[in-house]
């Protein structure tokens, strides 16, 4: 299990939880945001970069009431879907298609096919690959 970066980064409301390099692709890199102010459903947000390029935009992963930690996100790769575990391996949140530009949570304003629909698409191809992998939190199949 590879280990995050965990920074104290604020800006505007909210803290860098850690940014997460997938492995083998150089430069791509996973990045965990958290609201700074808890209430009953605290905000916790990635996105995916190339660099300073954008590939996939800052969306909501969940809501929380805890204070998330670095060491429970891990980036992988299989083929061409990259995606972000939370505490175990297996476990996958985040999930995008370097191929097809499409992932879950949304990929991008312009995604309009049914997001879950989507989600459990690309996560039946990851299962291809690694049979024990689940959806954690919203994504499932």
């Amino acid at each position: 299990m590879g280990i995050g970066f965990l920074f104290l980064v604020f800006h505007e409301g909210e803290r860098v939880v850690g940014e997460f390099p997938v492995p083998h692709h150089p430069g791509l890199t996973f990045t965990v945001y958290q609201d700074q102010e808890f209430d009953s459903s605290t905000g916790v947000y990635y996105d995916l970069r190339q660099g300073n390029r954008v590939l996939s935009e800052k969306h909501i992963l969940t809501g929380t009431l805890d204070y998330e930690d670095a060491q429970d996100y891990t980036a992988h790769a299989a083929d061409s879907l990259v995606y972000l575990s939370y505490v175990k391996p297996h476990q996958v949140v985040a999930i995008y298609d370097l191929h097809t530009k499409y992932g879950f949570p949304r990929s991008s304003p312009s995604d309009t096919m049914d997001l879950f629909r989507r989600g459990a698409a690309l996560l039946n191809r990851l299962k291809r690959h690694n049979p024990r992998i689940i959806g954690a939190r919203r994504l499932s199949d």
